[in-house]
């Protein structure tokens, strides 16, 4: 596009080529429909990949359930009194008896004696 500006009694005249200008307008006018289906496509396939994510969750917990079922076993968790630590326990589904445990009984009591030991020291040398 070429525009010149030329001074004519005391105003300014500006000439381009007709042409230039109206392909422009028209570019941005095909642009901007473009441009919204871009958008639309992008939250389309967000949405989609939310949807095939969710799916696979529950899949996946669905599995696990029937998993779990099959070899008749529980799964507990909790927290530790004395060590505020989470524990994860495996048990017998029949009988309750307690298969696994993460971490392990002595792990535990061992860092609580280990945060005894500690709150001795700091009051100490306070």
């Amino acid at each position: 596009m070429d525009i010149t500006l030329t001074p004519q009694a005391g105003t300014i005249a500006a000439s381009s080529d007709a042409k230039d200008v109206n392909s422009l307008s028209n570019q941005a006018t095909q642009a901007e429909p473009v441009a919204a289906d871009a958008v639309t496509a992008t939250q389309e396939a967000q949405k989609q990949d939310d949807v095939e994510l969710q799916e696979r969750v529950e899949k996946a917990t669905q599995g696990l359930n029937e998993f779990f079922s099959s070899i008749q076993k529980n799964i507990q968790f909790s927290i530790d009194e004395d060590t505020d630590r989470s524990v994860v326990k495996v048990l017998e589904a029949s009988s309750g008896e307690v298969i696994r445990q993460i971490p392990a009984e002595s792990v535990l009591e061992l860092a609580a004696k280990m945060s005894k030991a500690s709150g001795l020291l700091v009051e100490e040398m306070i």
